[in-house]
């Protein structure tokens, strides 16, 4: 990130383009396939988030604040909440984060604990594929995470 993104000096229009991605983009692809998602077998619609998305982790001292990011996600982490409320029932609706995953995002950044993007791609598969359960956010270790 080339601008900051602290919570007194960050750019207001930083912050609007990563929710046009980060939510409103959520927003507008689900309710455009929803229709499609209802119509399958297991309906699933599993949203990929961040564990600084979480309201919990972000209030704990030494976090690292993201602004523009972690507030997109939150708002996308808060649609996830909605969404599997009003579909409750009818599809499967959580959200996931994999965890710290190497990807072009980060620059490919390794450290402890770095997941390859196929180690991610497993435990998204196992909530796509195979669980039941719905309105959960999913932490990186495959258990419910605290919004």
């Amino acid at each position: 990130m080339t601008k900051p993104q602290g919570a007194t000096n960050v750019d207001v229009a930083v912050v609007r383009a990563a929710c046009e991605v980060n939510l409103f983009g959520l927003i507008q692809t689900t309710t455009t396939l929803l229709p499609l998602v209802l119509k399958s077998s297991k309906p699933n619609i599993l949203n990929i988030s961040t564990d600084m998305a979480s309201n919990t982790h972000q209030a704990h001292p030494g976090r690292y604040h993201l602004v523009a990011y972690n507030t997109s996600k939150a708002a996308a982490n808060s649609y996830t909440i909605a969404l599997a409320s009003e579909l409750k029932g009818k599809a499967i609706v959580n959200a996931l984060t994999p965890g710290f995953t190497t990807t072009k995002l980060n620059g490919y950044a390794t450290g402890p604990g770095a997941k390859t993007a196929e180690e991610a791609a497993v435990l998204i598969a196992k909530w796509v594929l195979e669980e039941e359960k719905s309105g959960l956010f999913i932490g990186p270790d495959g258990n419910e995470f605290p919004w």
